[in-house]
């Protein structure tokens, strides 16, 4: 009870520490790979609570209902492997500069789906011929196979890759892969019988502090990379002329005022004391900025900016 109440909070409270702080930089300094890295994290706690909450549930289930308990709830951490490792990959392209190629982002899913169709009809198989023996095993999903696999190949090839190119941050995403790295490797030690001697419950929570509590060095070995990144992406959106918007898009003098500004990172509020206009008017004019780029966020702008001010 002790262990799993220690685990639920640091689990918790560590990844709220990283959502909050990634998202109070993205919406002072809007970024692509920062995204990612969002993605990546709430991924990768959403897995973490829910084998926490999978591991420690049956404490207290009566022994008849674990073992379709067990089997039922395995499913859903197949999902969960796939966006873990997805959004990894996704990230390491993004650190890197580039995007994921699109044969990369068809062919990842494919496994992990794979896995679960061929596993959760296995799982109504058992469950139908017997819903609750005295004593069973489990198999966990191949899918956990798989993401550690992406997990370590996207840090290797991230190292590999930043060092082979005239990459700014070398250190930082050598850091940032090795203490990813590391922290997941000594949580999997764990769940592997690293700490046997040690009650079930005891290895459960270790591995799941250790994979959780480890985003917290990964993040500030990475987040001066997300800064600089900002910085080039800021310098370069300075000198973007936002007169080739109104020949594009048909933004008119008003809205390219307001697109310099949210381009800049300047909240609703910001806009509406620096214009001396409502708050309503801004949503407005962004409403129709949006509309008229056909993007959907901050960044999407921002990328938008970027795009047409490179053609020329």
């Amino acid at each position: 009870m002790l262990t799993a109440l220690v685990t639920f909070i640091v689990v918790l409270a560590t990844g709220a520490f990283i959502l909050i702080s990634a998202g109070r930089m993205l919406r002072k300094e809007p970024s692509s790979s920062l995204i990612s890295y969002l993605f990546f994290v709430t991924a990768w706690y959403a897995l973490q609570l829910y084998m926490m909450v999978y591991l420690f549930s049956p404490v207290f289930l009566p022994a008849d209902s674990q073992y379709g308990y067990f089997h039922f709830n395995s499913i859903f951490a197949i999902p969960l492997h796939g966006a873990v490792a997805f959004f990894m990959t996704d990230l390491t392209f993004k650190l890197l500069g580039s995007n994921m190629p699109r044969v990369l982002k068809l062919a990842l899913p494919l496994p992990f789906l794979a896995v679960l169709v061929t596993y959760t009809a296995g799982v109504l198989r058992k469950l139908a011929i017997n819903r609750s023996p005295e004593e069973f095993t489990i198999a966990a999903p191949v899918s956990g196979v798989f993401v550690i696999v992406v997990i370590f190949a996207s840090l290797v090839y991230g190292v590999w890759r930043s060092r082979r190119i005239d990459h700014p941050f070398k250190k930082r995403i050598f850091l940032f892969a090795v203490t990813l790295g590391a922290g997941t490797a000594i949580g999997l030690a764990f769940v592997f019988g690293l700490l046997s001697f040690l009650e079930f419950d005891v290895q459960n929570g270790l591995s799941i502090l250790v994979c959780s509590a480890v985003n917290i060095p990964a993040w500030y070995a990475i987040r001066d990379l997300f800064r600089g990144q900002a910085r080039a992406v800021a310098e370069e959106l300075a000198k973007a002329d936002l007169s080739l918007l109104e020949e594009r898009y048909g933004i008119s003098p008003r809205e390219r005022e307001i697109v310099s500004l949210v381009i800049t990172g300047r909240s609703n509020r910001e806009i509406v004391r620096e214009l001396f206009i409502s708050e309503e008017t801004v949503k407005k004019h962004i409403y129709n900025i949006y509309k008229k780029m056909g993007v959907r966020s901050r960044v999407q702008l921002v990328n938008a900016v970027l795009s047409v001010s490179r053609r020329v």
